[in-house]
């Protein structure tokens, strides 16, 4: 990843945006930028250049607001490498949009069909015109949809990354609620993130148990 400028993704949030910065994490690219609430209101209110000057700290992004500003990033940092994360279909998008809102405390019920409608409409405008930006340059975009079984082969080949060989990490955990974030934030500041997600990982999937197995019976 050597001659690569910066990694965006420019998917929208509940796409698997925070896998996606799991993965990197793990792959060690960083620093990175998730979701910034109060940088997608400075985008909002037309404050471009302040959220432009904030990018230049991170290597990495995904979710809000930059996938909003996609074309503004491409301008500033040429030669870096872009990523569309995208679910199975329109409609899961809008239900997962919803039901996300429902677990914050911001949305009741089951959603209307004016909602899904809608979260449609601007989840389709948007996937297609990052394609469309991109049609001549599809070198520098890949469009990646976990459900569809796409992982770190896909990913992994696209930035030019070793695999790491473990299995793509489930974190569709809204931050809001998830207990862990302390923990994150303790490891990041740390520098040992990025070790603890593989170790973890491999745990979970009883990888390093059968690596070490092998190992012992003289089996690799």
């Amino acid at each position: 990843m050597k001659n690569i400028n910066k990694i965006i993704g420019v998917g929208m949030s509940k796409t698997g945006t925070t896998t996606l910065a799991a993965c990197l994490e793990i792959l060690g690219v960083g620093p990175h930028k998730s979701y910034d609430r109060r940088l997608k209101q400075w985008v909002q209110g037309g404050k471009i250049d302040k959220v432009l000057e904030n990018a230049d700290r991170y290597r990495s992004y995904e979710d809000a607001p930059w996938y909003l500003i996609y074309r503004e990033l491409d301008t500033r940092y040429p030669g870096s490498k872009f990523i569309l994360t995208v679910r199975k279909d329109s409609q899961s998008h809008a239900k997962s949009a919803w039901y996300h809102g429902v677990a914050a405390g911001t949305r009741k019920g089951e959603p209307d069909d004016d909602y899904i409608q809608q979260k449609i409409e601007i989840y389709e405008k948007h996937n297609a015109g990052v394609k469309e930006y991109f049609k001549d340059r599809l070198d520098d975009l890949l469009v990646l949809c976990w459900e569809n079984g796409d992982g770190w082969q896909e990913l992994c080949e696209f930035l030019g990354a070793e695999n790491p060989g473990i299995p793509i990490p489930k974190a569709n955990v809204g931050r809001y609620r998830n207990p862990a974030g302390l923990i994150k934030k303790i490891l990041t500041k740390t520098g040992v993130y990025p070790l603890w997600l593989k170790l973890r990982y491999m745990f979970a999937s009883n990888v390093l148990i059968q690596t070490l197995k092998r190992r012992l019976t003289g089996q690799d």
